[in-house]
């Protein structure tokens, strides 16, 4: 081999041990970097799931919080349904009793009603000539010396009950407004008697 033939031989030999250990340090350091991003992610990643594990509880806690209030309106809807359905069928009770049970029911409510005893009692148009006079008279006597109640000359459009009239002056004791009045005090004791209470 010439001389040249070894010079050239030996640059080449240089140069690629020279590219070998480049390229062995692009490594270790193409290493070093690649580690260093997966710590990086590591650490992103540890502090990423506890966070994320608090807001789904929290936001598992509002959704039930949510659900639980839905759930107490729901409840509450149904109980007013069942004691609006007693106060509907107490109503249609009251309405369907036979005259004799109705008379007694409406002479008591006029007395009870009654503020001077000199009010004209007013039925529903169905019962005013067929019930008015009994209910008058039972009533009278109810409310003893001081009855002296009379019988309005007509009847009026409600469903049950009756109107108290003096002067310009009416209490209203029809099914409906008594029922409604009554109805704060005894929404308690008719929701526990149909089990909703």
């Amino acid at each position: 081999m010439n001389g040249l033939e070894r010079i050239t031989e030996r640059i080449a030999s240089d140069a690629k041990k020279e590219n070998e250990a480049a390229l062995e340090k692009a490594r270790k350091e193409a290493d070093a970097i690649i580690a260093g991003y997966k710590n990086q992610a590591a650490a992103q990643t540890e502090d990423s799931v506890p966070k994320a594990k608090r807001d789904a509880a929290e936001r598992t806690e509002r959704r039930l919080a949510v659900a639980a209030m839905e759930a107490r309106k729901l409840t509450l809807a149904a109980r007013q349904n069942v004691i609006q359905k007693a106060f509907d069928g107490a109503a249609v009770r009251l309405e369907n009793l036979d005259d004799g049970a109705k008379v007694e029911w409406l002479s008591r409510v006029a007395a009870k009603a009654a503020n001077t005893g000199a009010e004209a009692v007013i039925l529903n148009t169905a019962e005013h000539s067929r019930l008015g006079g009994k209910v008058v008279e039972a009533a009278n006597k109810l409310l003893g010396d001081r009855g002296n109640l009379t019988l309005a000359p007509d009847g009026r459009d409600f469903p049950g009950g009756l109107v108290l009239a003096a002067r310009d002056v009416e209490l209203n004791c029809t099914i409906a407004s008594l029922l409604g009045s009554a109805r704060g005090e005894l929404s308690a004791e008719a929701g526990k008697i149909c089990g909703v209470m």
